[in-house]
């Protein structure tokens, strides 16, 4: 009788402690495209807020990334309008991991979802289409949402 009162508990404090966990995080619907196909091999996703000398890192899954309730405070007292995003991903034709950072502004990170559209300009298809309008010489971004779109190098 002790022992079956004793798992009630403990299964209590288990379903207690994982919904907790999961009210204080946030999924943002984020498909970081490369290439015109979704990367699925993100790493070291960091997003670096102004006024904060923490760099954190968090779990890119295709299509989500978990935020946690501090960092939606945080965000709304940043007064910078963007904000740095910097993270890996390997590139199916390249053996090495290709590094970016993107700016991504405030309000993006309210919207429903976000496209990060990168071209990488080595190829000789997005160098034709791109380069002109390029900061860089190594990619492009476009950032879409449902209520806008941002054009250019970050």
């Amino acid at each position: 009788m002790q022992n079956k009162t004793l798992k009630k508990i403990l299964n209590l404090i288990c379903v207690f402690m994982l919904t907790s966990y999961y009210t204080q995080c946030k999924k943002l619907n984020l498909l970081i495209m490369i290439d015109d196909e979704p990367s699925l091999t993100i790493s070291n996703f960091h997003i670096n807020l102004p006024q904060s000398i923490e760099k954190k890192v968090y779990k890119y899954v295709v299509g989500t990334i978990e935020l946690d309730d501090v960092f939606y405070k945080n965000l709304s007292s940043v007064t910078s309008e963007n904000i740095n995003v910097d993270f890996g991903a390997i590139i199916t034709d390249k053996v090495s991991v290709s590094k970016y950072s993107i700016n991504i502004p405030k309000v993006y990170f309210n919207q429903e979802y976000i496209i990060i559209n990168i071209f990488n300009l080595d190829k000789k298809k997005y160098k034709k289409r791109f380069s002109k309008f390029s900061k860089n010489d190594e990619y492009y971004v476009i950032i879409k949402s449902p209520a806008s779109m941002k054009f250019g190098n970050q």
